[in-house]
């Protein structure tokens, strides 16, 4: 996988750096570099130091500056996977993103109070900007485990309702789309069991 990152993301999102350097030196017009994961490290120079090294890849060759611990970066049920991270400053001018970007800024106060500042500076760049899904990083963990609690509930539901006999139950559960599950009816009479 590729992704795009900027001096201090590692940080920011409490990403170990295990090797080498972040892109804090890079300049747009430079040799291009990247860092990668540990994953991606492994898989690709297994038993040997990847730092230094060249990766071609989408007409572009990256000497590995860095490696980082492994994260997810999709959804939190995704199996670990190599990622090639570029930088951003190098990147940005031939490969924009047609879905955005996202901004995470680290704060040691209130980051909900950042919120405005933030939005004045990504003005000031450009008016034209949409900003778009704003959220704490809080709020981003609890709407990731949304969906896994849910199921979980469903299925602890379902277990029960397996316990009781057939002729007292009476439920249904109806997926409604992917991003929400609606429980339609449950109802477990326990004074008519037996």
């Amino acid at each position: 996988a590729l992704g795009i990152s900027t001096p201090g993301y590692f940080d920011a999102l409490g990403i170990p750096q295990l090797a080498g350097r972040d892109f804090s030196n890079e300049v747009a017009d430079g040799p291009r570099v990247a860092i990668v994961n540990k994953a991606f490290a492994d898989r690709l120079f297994p038993g040997v130091n990847p730092i230094g090294q060249h990766v071609s890849g989408g007409g572009w060759t990256y000497e590995i500056i860095g490696i980082v611990g492994n994260a997810k970066s999709r959804t939190l049920g995704e199996n670990t996977r190599p990622i090639l991270y570029r930088s951003l400053d190098q990147s940005i001018s031939d490969d924009p993103s047609v879905m955005g970007y996202t901004l995470i800024v680290k704060s040691a106060g209130n980051p909900a109070a950042l919120s405005e500042a933030v939005r004045r500076q990504v003005y000031a760049l450009d008016l034209h900007i949409a900003i778009y899904n704003e959220e704490t990083m809080d709020e981003h963990v609890r709407t990731a485990f949304f969906l896994p609690r849910v199921a979980a509930m469903l299925s602890t539901l379902f277990r029960m309702a397996s316990a009781v006999p057939a002729k007292t139950r009476s439920f249904s559960a109806a997926p409604m789309s992917a991003s929400s599950i609606e429980l339609t009816a449950l109802s477990i009479d326990p004074r008519r069991c037996g």
